[in-house]
This record gives structure tokens, sequence and C-alpha cells, in this order.
């Protein structure tokens, strides 16, 4: 068994070195057993951090113990425009920790505490632009990206009630958001500064939210979960940043910004049955009310040139400095899991989950191009002692997303997406 396990984290550990992230998933991350099963299992027991998404599982949990959860991400979005032009995002380190702490208090009642990345959307594209007016010519370079992190921290506790469960988990959220983009500079072709200027917002906040979840035991080989994870909202507050207005309008270079972010109610709800002693399966759905969340992302400035000046979309690369239209619409997940345990207590999972994205057609642009997806994923799980671990890998294909009455025509073509995801949870029980 400890050859067993030497050799699987060894493998995982290797394949994760060479692997890159910046994925623009918006599904809460979770730990390896989940991931392995399709990423929802929301009947099933997978630990603490787990009990972020049905804080009602962590009754099946006997042991205290702590837990940790590593992942890397090798993603691209790719972008093919009306006219021909393709542009594919960078492949950048993006890794991702969490960890937790299980006390269980009795067979009836346990009690968990545990920190995760819940959302990690990231979009980063190389991105150049050859500028002609006249005599006048310049190939400028800018950075381009949309770089959103929701951390939670949350405490849980689960109830039994004979053969019903309750959870709950009260959770606190923060929120960053660094996002860069280019805008043409019109007084240019007057000689006033260079064609195109660098902007970059970074933003943060803190705020509330809370997690809900129950599982209903209708025998000893099925059992069905429900999980409700309420919206969040804050006003995020930073500094937006660039030279061009400083040069045409002599302003300041850096302002205040205030943005509203949202994220909307989600229920699940999830089965899991055992078609042998040896066999599990397990079949989810989730609901996601994107469609309820606000239509648009509105910066406002403590700079009124700023605020004045940046309030259409930009000629070049399409998008307004002042609002992101967001317009999202409501999205289903479904997927389904397979667990083997074999005689030596090895598990062997696989699952598959179509994601659907919530952007509609104003929404797609460089920094918001996810599109619906296919997620195959497989996994391994082992105990030996004290310690069990569970590794996985997940593939994600895109379903090409054409878009072609898009509220700003050089953003319209056609969108698409891919990543791998590995990961490894390693669990300790204390006593």
């Amino acid at each position: 068994m400890k050859r067993n396990l030497m050799f699987i984290l060894i493998i995982t550990i290797s394949n994760a070195a060479i692997l890159f992230g910046g994925g623009t998933d918006t599904r809460v991350k979770s730990n390896s057993k989940t991931v392995s099963l399709n990423g929802l299992y929301f009947a099933g027991s997978d630990g603490i951090i787990k009990s972020f998404i049905n804080p009602a599982g962590l009754i099946y949990l006997n042991e205290s113990g702590i837990e940790f959860t590593i992942l890397d991400c090798l993603a691209q979005n790719s972008f093919e425009s009306s006219s021909g032009e393709l542009y594919n995002s960078l492949r950048e380190d993006e890794f991702s920790f969490s960890g937790g702490f299980l006390w269980s208090v009795s067979d009836e009642m346990k009690t968990a505490f545990s920190y995760q990345e819940a959302v990690g959307y990231k979009s980063s594209w190389p991105y150049a632009q050859y500028y002609q007016q006249d005599s006048l010519n310049a190939l400028l370079v800018f950075d381009l990206y949309n770089d959103l992190k929701v951390d939670a921290i949350s405490a849980s506790i689960s109830y039994r009630f004979g053969n019903i469960v309750f959870g709950l988990s009260p959770v606190l959220y923060h929120i960053t958001n660094k996002v860069a983009f280019s805008q043409d500079n019109q007084m240019w072709t007057s000689g006033v500064g260079t064609a195109a200027y660098q902007f970059e917002y970074d933003e943060d906040a803190w705020t509330f939210g809370f997690n809900l979840g129950a599982i209903t035991e209708f025998s000893d080989a099925f059992r069905v979960g429900l999980s409700v994870r309420s919206s969040y909202s804050a006003d995020l507050e930073g500094s937006a940043k660039s030279k061009m207005f400083a040069v045409t309008d002599s302003t300041d270079e850096t302002t205040t910004v205030i943005s509203n972010f949202e994220m909307p109610w989600i229920i699940g709800v999830g089965s899991v049955y055992s078609l042998t002693s040896s066999i599990n399966l397990n079949i989810d759905i989730q609901y996601s009310l994107w469609g309820s969340t606000a239509s648009s992302i509105n910066h406002k400035f403590g700079n009124q040139i700023w605020q004045d000046n940046l309030s259409s979309p930009d000629p070049t690369s399409g998008i307004n400095g002042g609002t992101f239209t967001l317009n999202y619409k409501n999205t289903l997940d479904l997927g389904i899991g397979f667990e083997y345990v074999s005689e030596s207590m090895i598990s062997y999972r696989v699952g598959y989950l179509y994601s659907q994205s919530p952007n509609s057609n104003e929404t797609y642009s460089f920094l918001y191009p996810a599109v619906d997806t296919h997620t195959m994923s497989l996994g391994v799980g082992l105990r030996e002692g004290n310690l069990l671990f569970d590794a996985s890998l997940a593939y994600t294909i895109g379903i090409e997303r054409s878009v072609n009455s898009g509220a700003v025509e050089n953003l319209n073509g056609t969108y698409d997406y891919d990543s791998i995801v590995p990961m490894v949870t390693l669990k300790y029980i204390i006593f």
C-alpha cells in the first residue's frame, strides 16, 4: 500500500509541475474526489473543503482531522474574429490552495473551519496593435487581462435528525479583481501623445454569504442531497491607472474607482446510489441564477475627466472602460460519476460534466470569453493509516460559440476554450 501511495503521489506531482493555469470557469473549486466524480457531488461526502458546497456532508466524516488541497491548471481561451484573425490567450502558472480542520463533536454533530479559493476566473492575452494615420505609424504592445479571485473563509456545522441531515455554513468572502486593457487616443492624429494607452484597475472588497445543505437517506444504498448557496455582492474599491488623460487633459494618472460586483443564488440537487457493495453512481444538477444579477459592471471614478472620457466602447479593443457589459443568463450544469472501491480499498473514479456559460452575445469579449464546456475527469483514492490521499485529473473542452450580433463589431467571431487540471488532496486524521 505504501508503494502504491508513493507511486501515485510522484506521478501526480510530476504532471502538475509542467502545467499552467488561467481558466474562465466560475464554478466553485472542490476536493480531488469531487472533481473526479463530476465536480458537483451534492449527496456525497468528500472532506472539509467540500462542506462549502454542501455542509450536510460533514456528518459522514467520523474522525477529526486536517485537510489540504493543491491544484494547478493549464487553460487557454481562443478567439477567431469574423475577419479571420486568430488570438490565443496566455498560459500562466495558476496554483490554488485550500485547507481546513474538522472536529467530530458526536455521531450526530460535526463542525469544520475551512479556507479556499471559491472562484478563480482569469483571461490573459498578448495584445499588440499597429496604428497608421497619414505619415504617422506606431506598433504598440499592451497587457490585456481580467483576473478575478474570490477567497472564502467558512465555518460549517452538520447535524443529524434521524435519516435527514442538515448543514449550515456562514461564509466570509474576499474579492479581488485586476483588469488591464488599452484605449485609443483620438487626439493622436493632432500630434498629442501616442496612438493608445494602457489602463489598469485594481480593486477589492469583503462581503458575507451563507450556504445551506441537506441530505436525506432513503436507504443504506440511496441518498439525495440539496445545496443552496446564497448570492453575495459588494462594491469593489481601488485604483485606476493610465497616462492617457494626463497627456490629453492634463489630469491625474491615478484615480479612485468603485465597481459593483455580484454572484448569483445557486441551487444544486444530487443523488448517490450504491449499485453494488463496490460500485457507486452519482448524478447531479446545478442551476445558477446569473440572469438575476446586474447586467453590467459600472465603474465610478473619483476624477470627472476619467468618468466623461470612458463612456463608450474603444474602436480598436472593443472595451468600454466605464462599463463592462455582462447581460448574463441563467445556467445549468449536469454531471454523472462512478466510483469503484477495490478489495484493497483503493478507489477508482470517473466523471463527466456539461457546464453552461452565463455569457450572452453582448457579454463576449477578451475580458469575458467563457463558453459552454464538456469536462471528463478521473481519479484515485486510498488510505494508509491516518493519511488519506486523493488525486484527480480533469480535462475540459469548450463548445465553440459563434458571436455575430455582439454589441461591438470587432468582438464578433468564434470563441473556444480548453483546460486540464491536476489536483491532489491530503487528509490526516488526528483522532
